[in-house]
């Protein structure tokens, strides 16, 4: 499993496109940008399976203090 998932992690951000990879993905969701408002920017956020990243990278650009983690 491990050699599969190597593979596709090599182009997983190839799957997005620009704007996804600048602004986030399941953070634009109308049901996390409700919650996303709810709370202030100075908030801490996790992102559990954050992948490689895409929307942990867009909350800490939007000044929130990101934790992420992936397996």
């Amino acid at each position: 499993m491990a050699g599969a998932y190597e593979a596709l992690a090599a182009d997983y951000d190839w799957m997005y496109d620009d704007d996804a990879l600048a602004n986030g993905r399941a953070v634009n969701h109308p049901a996390a940008a409700r919650l996303l408002q709810r709370i202030g920017r100075s908030s801490a956020v996790l992102d559990a399976a954050c992948g490689t990243g895409v929307d942990a990278a867009a909350l800490a650009r939007r000044g929130f203090t990101v934790w992420a983690a992936d397996g």
